[in-house]
């Protein structure tokens, strides 16, 4: 295998997370290319050609945007819609069958530019527009597309694809067992496609670092580390009042649970399936600095003990 397949084959591994909507598109651009006529029976004057699709940047959409392209064998621009829109003057009257994928508009200027591409689109069914969005994208412009994807992070079976793929060599030596394979599985739940396949990469290098397989210990490890990498909100951009009550309520529930919870969090230490299973039932826990989080469980359990206090007393 070339290293030019070997690369082709990676990228598609960024495909497998977001499969279904994948599918979805090819069927779209299928249609559009090979026999646009047949939306007329169904009611459809013109074939389906502008899609908006809403996901994280780390979903990787444009893996699977390329990929399409590629398959069938169509023009491919791509930038910002104002890039796309200036520097390629000739998209509204172009007769060549072309696939036209604009970034997120961070502008006045790209809003513009994006709704006149959409303009060519609907009067040129030679172009096919895919334009991706951030959720608070303005609903008088969602409803000038034909269909908007709303693309979640991998299930589970995207998910195991993934996962498989990238520890296939694992797999075949018996480095990672089974139980281990579906642990790892179940814990990445809510990780974006790009989030998933650097967690594993950092797996793959522990394992191999420490010249051992793949052992729960190992997984727990990384994940810890992964976690505290992971960008944090702080106390400045949240609800106070609201960050308080939630942490009463969490003392409230689970006292013991919760202060050994944060004490791992502030030493970033290893973190088990049940403190995983904690910090998915109280993920504000990872919100601030260590010294916030011991105020904050300090504060909370002075106001619930003195409340059950008088509780009791009543």
């Amino acid at each position: 295998m070339s290293s030019e397949e070997k690369t082709l084959e990676f990228n598609d591994i960024f495909v497998m997370g977001v499969r279904g909507e994948y599918e979805f598109l090819k069927a779209y651009v299928d249609i559009w290319k090979k026999n646009p006529e047949i939306w007329e029976p169904m009611g459809f004057s013109r074939p389906v050609n502008k899609i908006l699709v809403i996901c994280d940047p780390l979903m990787l959409f444009d893996h699977a945007v390329k990929k399409v392209a590629k398959e069938y064998n169509l023009a491919f621009v791509s930038g910002s819609p104002a890039y796309v829109l200036n520097s390629y003057p000739t998209l509204e009257v172009t007769k060549q069958k072309t696939l036209v994928f604009t970034d997120y508009p961070r502008s006045r200027e790209d809003i513009k530019a994006l709704l006149s591409l959409v303009g060519f689109a609907e009067k040129n069914m030679n172009l096919f527009l895919i334009s991706l969005a951030e959720p608070d994208i303005s609903k008088d412009v969602i409803v000038m597309f034909d269909d908007t994807m709303v693309i979640p992070p991998p299930g589970v079976s995207e998910r195991k694809e993934i996962i498989s793929r990238l520890l296939r060599p694992f797999i075949q030596t018996k480095r990672i067992f089974p139980d281990k394979f579906d642990y790892l599985v179940m814990i990445t739940d809510g990780f974006k496609t790009y989030e998933l396949v650097t967690f594993v990469k950092r797996i793959i290098a522990k394992s191999l670092y420490d010249n051992r397989e793949v052992t729960q210990e190992l997984i727990d490890s990384v994940y810890s580390q992964y976690l505290s990498g992971s960008p944090r909100i702080t106390i400045e951009s949240f609800d106070g009042d609201l960050l308080e009550q939630l942490y009463q309520m969490a003392v409230d529930e689970n006292e013991q649970g919760v202060f050994e919870l944060i004490k791992k969090l502030n030493d970033e230490l290893p973190l088990s399936l049940t403190d995983q299973q904690l910090l998915a039932r109280y993920p504000f826990l990872l919100i601030g600095s260590r010294k916030d989080r011991l105020a904050l469980f300090f504060r909370a359990r002075s106001i619930v003990r003195r409340l059950k206090g008088r509780q009791g007393g009543e």
